[in-house]
């Protein structure tokens, strides 16, 4: 999970030029957009994938708006808008660059995936070793119990 900063730093971009196309993908992010402490906005592997995408394209010399219309496309939320007549070669490009995306979106869910179930056996690994620390306690003796009164006085 990267931050807006940690984002733009990566692509050498201004926070705020981040947000803006964070403002611009937000049909295709919002499920990869998270408000952390302090209202820190925050990005998860799949969400970067797809901004990486965004920041591909615009550097292959696309506007924003055709990028993320692209990307859209690409990702099948919406037809391709920017392109009225286009030709196999382009089709084909496109389909070819939106197989690559999926392949590394899911091939970036299945590390996240295994690095989470690494995680979880490493934490249940600990609270095993914690838990054979703690001694057990003795159970109460039900016979030695006595009134308030008679623990006050002794009897």
């Amino acid at each position: 999970m990267l931050t807006i900063a940690q984002i733009a730093e990566r692509y050498g971009l201004t926070e705020r030029q981040i947000r803006w196309r964070l403002t611009q993908l937000n049909s295709l992010l919002h499920h990869h957009v998270f408000n952390g402490v302090n209202g820190r906005v925050t990005l998860d592997d799949c969400g970067l994938a797809i901004i990486d995408r965004l920041i591909q394209l615009e550097r292959d010399g696309l506007g924003l708006s055709t990028a993320v219309n692209r990307l859209a496309g690409e990702i099948g939320q919406t037809p391709i808008a920017t392109a009225v007549n286009p030709s196999v070669n382009g089709a084909l490009a496109s389909v070819n660059g939106s197989v690559d995306l999926w392949e590394r979106l899911v091939s970036e869910k299945d590390a996240r995936i295994a690095d989470l179930q690494a995680e979880r056996d490493r934490l249940l690994k600990l609270l095993e070793d914690l838990q054979a620390r703690i001694p057990a306690l003795p159970a109460p003796l039900e016979s030695r119990r006595l009134s308030w009164w008679g623990r006050l006085w002794g009897r």
